[in-house]
């Protein structure tokens, strides 16, 4: 798992597509999927990574290089803009 402080759960999944991109060039029989959480306070980070995780298990059942962005912590409602005083927890796996 990836804390990424202080960025947004869109800054998070460009960020992850970056390193699948460079990844794919080294390791192209190599997939990567993940999931993406955000956490509004420190003392979230075990829910945030237990939704992270969530996420991936989305992202795996979609299919190979998929992302799946777990609803923000506390708010219930899923979110594409957060605040950048959050973190983004990123959980992937690579698989073949």
């Amino acid at each position: 798992a990836l804390v990424l402080s202080g960025i947004s759960l869109h800054q998070a999944a460009l960020t992850v597509a970056r390193l699948r991109a460079h990844w794919t060039t080294l390791h192209p029989a190599v997939t990567f999927s993940a999931g993406l959480a955000a956490i509004a306070d420190a003392s979230a980070g075990s829910a945030a990574l237990a939704a992270a995780d969530e996420a991936l298990y989305e992202a795996k059942a979609a299919g190979r290089n998929c992302d799946r962005r777990a609803a923000q912590l506390g708010s219930g409602t899923r979110s594409r803009r957060l605040s950048p005083d959050l973190a983004t927890v990123v959980n992937g796996q690579f698989g073949r």
